[in-house]
């Protein structure tokens, strides 16, 4: 069985590494594995009853027309159905006059492999929607110009496809995704394909508390981000966590460095993370709020 479930794993890897395009950017959550099916439609989980998940982020503090983002997840599981179903909605303001919206249905379908191990497979679609308003650009030099910039207002929606995998039992969680199938250019009104890998272990230290170290990775030809991360629990009910995100162009020395704590009650959770780094003068905050509903 061990050496079925490393197939599986290696395939997996094999497989989305091999549809790899050019990619802008994406932001990435210190809290992102609380809820991963904007990143990956796989993850959804086979819990019964509606499970929502509100996320909104302030980055760069401090810093003029800095970024912002609010992300909203919903799922449910049907055990009649081995299937999960979904939807997320992304909203970002990118700096000035730059704003991203992405909306998405979402479908998973989920194969016990043993009594422990199940494999989800999952596709979302949708539409993003990317304005761009260069009148919002004011040239500090009446003499500077940028040839590159629009000199018109610029908006698109196009349709927008992603594809994950997801393997997990009760102590770990590995997956794999694809987001913006469809993009293979990147325009100032356009994204572009981006790949994912993360995983996740629960360690037990004791009948209260847990450890649980995790990597989540993102990957294009001129991106290659990690996050490297550690975060214990107490009675699975309150946590903390520490978030490594290395600058791998200069020797593995700290890009970001996050914080997290939140507690969890019933079928509620409460989540708080802070981010700093040494190259940016600006401090990054984010918020979540989760609720659980019939899943007791």
């Amino acid at each position: 069985m061990k050496t079925n479930l490393l197939y599986i794993i290696l395939s997996i890897c094999s497989l989305f590494s091999c549809l790899i395009a050019s990619a802008q950017e994406e932001i990435l959550f210190s809290q992102q594995l609380f809820s991963r099916i904007n990143k990956n439609p796989a993850g959804t989980g086979n819990y019964p009853g509606i499970n929502l998940f509100l996320m909104g982020r302030l980055q760069y503090v401090g810093i003029d027309n800095a970024p912002q983002t609010i992300l909203l997840n919903g799922s449910g599981y049907s055990e009649m159905l081995k299937s999960s179903f979904g939807a997320t909605l992304l909203g970002e303001k990118h700096g000035i006059g730059k704003s991203f919206t992405n909306a998405k249905l979402v479908y998973s379908y989920h194969i016990d492999l043993t009594d422990k191990h199940i494999l989800s497979m999952g596709v979302s679609g949708g539409v993003y929607h990317i304005s761009f308003d260069p009148s919002e650009h004011i040239l500090r030099d009446a003499g500077e110009s940028d040839e590159t910039l629009p000199t018109e207002k610029q908006s698109t929606t196009k349709p927008d496809f992603d594809l994950g995998l997801e393997l997990c039992n009760e102590t770990y969680m590995i997956g794999a995704s694809i987001q913006h199938l469809l993009d293979e250019e990147q325009t100032t009104i356009s994204v572009q394909r981006h790949f994912f890998l993360y995983g996740r272990y629960y360690v037990p230290l004791s009948e209260t508390l847990d450890i649980s170290p995790a990597l989540f990775l993102m990957m294009a030809p001129n991106t290659f981000e990690t996050d490297l991360n550690t975060t214990i629990f107490y009675q699975r009910m309150l946590w903390g966590g520490f978030t490594y995100r290395p600058d791998l162009n200069a020797g593995f020395s700290p890009a970001i460095i996050a914080i997290q704590v939140g507690i969890e009650y019933k079928n509620l959770r409460f989540g708080y993370g802070f981010e700093f780094g040494p190259k940016i003068q600006a401090t990054s905050h984010e918020l979540l709020v989760s609720i659980g509903l019939g899943n007791e």
